[in-house]
């Protein structure tokens, strides 16, 4: 693996896969109030979230303490930061975004404000 390459990769094709799902969703990116994308490093996100121009608040990032779970991070994510009831406006509307792997890159956008979720456990 190149990490070197894969960095690259992502900080390239990432964001106008964003700007892609958003435009056919009909949102925003103001409008959206999560964009929970792959928990791969602090400093991909922090590069991410510059360079699609993103309010850092609404790019959570759980690293610190999970580390990188490979396709595991996004329910991770948001399992560790949405599980309780009051976070459900954060919910509203979220994109969520994997990459890496194969150098792939695959983004989606979602309404979880109904959906229920659980807390993660520890073994």
């Amino acid at each position: 693996m190149n990490g070197y390459e894969i960095m690259n990769f992502v900080l390239r094709e990432v964001p106008p896969t964003i700007e892609a799902v958003l435009k056919e969703s009909g949102w925003k990116k103001a409008e959206v109030n999560t964009f929970a994308l792959h928990q791969a490093s602090k400093f991909i996100l922090e590069q991410l979230t510059l360079l699609i121009k993103l309010e850092p608040e609404s790019v959570p990032m759980t690293m610190v303490n999970t580390g990188n779970a490979g396709c595991a991070s996004i329910p991770l994510l948001l399992s560790s930061q949405y599980s309780r009831p009051n976070n459900v406006s954060r919910l509203r509307r979220v994109v969520m975004c994997g990459f890496g792997t194969g150098l792939s890159v695959g983004a989606v956008t979602a309404d979880l404000s109904c959906t229920t979720i659980i807390a993660p456990v520890e073994v």
